[in-house]
């Protein structure tokens, strides 16, 4: 008799059947409801109204010269709420579903908003990780903060898009274009305003410190303090001069390098 008529193999065949079902459904319930995908490409998706006009067509341009330079995709997203779900299953959900980037070198990016939340997250293919690390993409998300706090969106947003945008361009070592440069520059001298102020707070704590030391070294030389141990009237006197004169010029070693701007808890997720 054939095993395929037997009443135990059909009784087989269903439960296979019934299990797979239930796994795919359970899957398919597990991932959450996401925006649904454009008709048509477009690398601004403002639904929580966080960017203006102006600054969603500055964006527009970026990604379509991205686009047709190197084939990557960097898509931005801004929603109301996650509804109760992470920001990190949401952002993965939306990103295969909507396919950001070319299919064979995996190269999207996609930086999710969610603006009553008060989340983001920078998620990237595997093409472009490389390029943009975890602790780069925090950086960036970290240079958001402040001007979220002060709901000054649009900008920083504009920034942010041009910092994953040129990461990708010196990925494929392709010319970054000057509207994407412009778009950074904001961003640099913030850098170097916080440069300045850092190494001018470390020039006033070591002329103070310089100071003090100068007086302790002014009064052992003197004498005062050991009167014994002067060896005569004036040579206490005149090796402190000799000390006044050569004290200029130590100030400039002790800032130390500026910088760093890892992310320190996030990696590519945070919140403001």
């Amino acid at each position: 008799m054939d095993r395929r008529s037997m009443p135990g193999y059909r009784c087989c065949l269903v439960g296979i059947f019934f299990m797979l079902l239930f796994a795919f459904a359970a899957v398919t319930l597990a991932a959450p409801a996401v925006l649904p995908k454009p008709v048509e490409m477009t690398y601004v998706v403002d639904t929580a109204a966080m960017v203006s006009a102006e600054d969603a067509a500055k964006l527009s341009e970026m990604g379509r010269g991205l686009d047709a330079a190197t084939g990557a995709q960097v898509v931005v997203v801004t929603i109301p709420s996650l509804d109760g779900n992470s920001i990190e299953d949401y952002a993965t959900a939306l990103f295969r579903n909507w396919g950001i980037g070319d299919a064979e070198k995996n190269n999207g990016v996609l930086l999710l908003i969610a603006k009553e939340d008060r989340k983001f997250r920078i998620e990237v293919g595997y093409g472009l990780e490389g390029a943009i690390t975890d602790g780069y993409a925090g950086s960036v998300l970290d240079g958001m903060k402040t001007e979220f706090k002060s709901e000054n969106y649009s900008e920083a947003i504009v920034a942010a898009y041009a910092k994953l945008t040129q990461k990708a361009y010196e990925e494929y070592g392709a010319e970054v274009p000057e509207n994407v440069k412009e778009a950074t520059d904001e961003s640099f001298w913030e850098v170097l305003l916080g440069a300045a102020v850092f190494f001018g707070l470390m020039a006033l704590l070591v002329y103070a410190v310089w100071g003090t030391l100068k007086g302790i070294l002014h009064v052992l030389s003197s004498g005062r303090l050991f009167p014994e141990a002067s060896g005569g009237t004036g040579a206490g006197t005149s090796d402190s001069d000799r000390n006044d004169r050569h004290s200029s010029g130590g100030s400039g070693r002790s800032g130390g390098s500026f910088g760093g701007g890892r992310s320190g808890g996030g990696g590519a997720s945070d919140g403001w």
